[in-house]
């Protein structure tokens, strides 16, 4: 993924990020009883 912020830029990633997990909330997937993220470049 850090590719592909590289080579779109940080913008078009957050959009791009952001609408995977509206899908993923939209189809259910999202529980919202845990968070995990990872800050790794």
């Amino acid at each position: 993924m850090s590719k592909a912020r590289a080579r779109w830029g940080t913008k078009a990633f957050q959009t791009f990020f952001e609408r995977i997990v509206i899908q993923c909330a939209d189809a259910g997937l999202v529980q919202g009883r845990k968070l995990f993220m990872d800050s790794s470049d």
